[in-house]
């Protein structure tokens, strides 16, 4: 992979999880396309992983940025595949799938299907993501609103901007549902 493809890996934490950080940053340290940095924003204020996603996404210095959640974890093709896509397609968020720990995906209907602005579809946040792009956004607080959530509040913003997206149907990384000793927080302050 070119050098010139700089990724700083975006992580939101929580205290309880400081195990499955770790876990989580082990996974960015073992990537075929190496990251450049990794930025971590720890919600000590029970806001929520909206505002604490935006908070360690307006810290990235490099030209790309890649999501994780700190009970995720990367497998070792997952940036370089994600960084492939762009070369070929152009895009500016580019996602792949993912295989669900402790559960079932809940979007299987999702997998393989393109981005259409015109009929939004809810994709996990793990992406790559032009910098510049990204940062005309931010993600607002997560309600109890089922799956839609605060990253597909920030997907749909992105693409009324403009932005071009393109999905990848490979299996990149692993959404840990229901971590053991832990569950499934949804982004909410108010489940932890």
């Amino acid at each position: 992979m070119p050098c010139d493809y700089d990724v700083t890996v975006v992580i939101p934490s929580i205290p309880p999880r400081s195990h499955l950080l770790a876990r989580a940053i082990m996974s960015v340290g073992a990537q075929t396309h190496p990251a450049a940095a990794i930025s971590v924003a720890i919600d000590n204020n029970h806001e929520g992983s909206g505002p604490t996603r935006t908070r360690a996404m307006r810290a990235v210095k490099t030209e790309w940025l890649a999501f994780l959640d700190d009970d995720d974890q990367f497998l070792e093709q997952h940036l370089e595949t994600l960084v492939k896509h762009q070369q070929d397609t152009g895009a500016d968020v580019v996602w792949p799938w993912f295989r669900v720990l402790s559960g079932q995906d809940p979007f299987p209907m999702h997998q393989g299907r393109q981005w259409n602005p015109e009929d939004p579809h809810i994709f996990p946040i793990s992406a790559l993501v032009r910098t510049e792009v990204a940062l005309q956004a931010e993600f607002p607080p997560h309600v109890e609103n089922g799956w839609g959530g605060d990253d597909f509040a920030f997907w749909t913003t992105l693409s009324a901007q403009g932005a071009k997206f393109s999905h990848v149907n490979e299996v990149t990384w692993l959404w840990d549902h229901a971590p053991a000793g832990h569950h499934n927080t949804s982004g909410l302050a108010s489940r932890w």
